[in-house]
């Protein structure tokens, strides 16, 4: 089913049966349609939005749909959707950046729901047949008791390492089987330096990874060993947008 759509969109839902699409209603628990499991589509009225803005909530949001490989969420409103009475339309703006460029959703603006059924359509079409192999981090399964959902949770996992593409992550879990053995490999092996001093190779299990130089395990190391600062919280936009 290429095109799953929550339960709670009563009135999209109907849009969707109009146009004659073949869709599956599922309680979702992230976004409000999901196309192939692969792009989360967040539905927005424009004081839902503003709504979800001023109470924080878009920040949660927008964090759990980072699971899916594609982001959009779809604002309805028949004019400007900066323009709010009691809202200032920079920050606004600042809101919607922030969602584009820190988490890499796209922001559409519709007039309606009638346009955000077709553009679902439009997607639906678009992602369809022509797509076979997707990337493995592009989905991460919740079923761990099925072998393929968990490889493929595995596979997601691991796409946060630094210079860790689709055909490393294949090659580190066809050699160590686990994330687990895979750290531990990490751990265990070592840069080699040249007598000045200068780094030269690797040694150690890591080097069954093919394409693991050097810069690659002295990033890893220190995304594993080295604590890090938390990120200023989004919310001082939020309180921005309702002053």
């Amino acid at each position: 089913m290429y095109i799953i759509v929550d339960v709670r969109e009563v009135e999209l839902i109907a849009e969707l049966e109009a146009l004659g699409l073949d869709f599956e209603v599922r309680l979702l628990e992230v976004g409000d349609v999901i196309i192939k499991g692969i792009i989360c589509i967040e539905r927005k009225k424009h004081i839902d939005w503003l709504s979800s803005i001023k109470d924080g909530r878009y920040y949660e949001q927008v964090r759990n749909m980072m699971i899916y490989k594609e982001r959009a969420w779809i604002i309805e409103k028949d004019d400007s959707m900066f323009e709010a009475d009691g809202f200032n339309d920079h920050a606004l703006i600042g809101v919607a950046s922030a969602i584009i460029a820190k988490y890499g959703c796209t922001v559409v603006q519709v007039s309606d729901i009638k346009q955000t059924a077709y553009m679902i359509k439009c997607l639906s079409e678009k992602y369809g047949e022509e797509i076979e192999d997707l990337p493995l981090q592009s989905l991460k399964p919740c079923d761990l008791n099925n072998p393929e959902d968990l490889y493929k949770t595995q596979a997601f996992f691991l796409s946060g390492l630094p210079e860790h593409g689709d055909k490393t992550i294949e090659s580190v879990l066809n050699t160590f089987g686990t994330p687990e053995a895979y750290f531990k490999a990490i751990s265990e092996s070592s840069i080699l330096y040249t007598i000045h001093n200068n780094p030269k190779g690797v040694k150690g299990e890591i080097t069954k990874v093919g394409g693991i130089g050097w810069k690659t395990l002295f990033k890893l190391k220190k995304v594993l060993s080295v604590r890090g600062t938390k990120c200023k919280h989004l919310r001082s936009k939020v309180e921005e947008a309702t002053t």
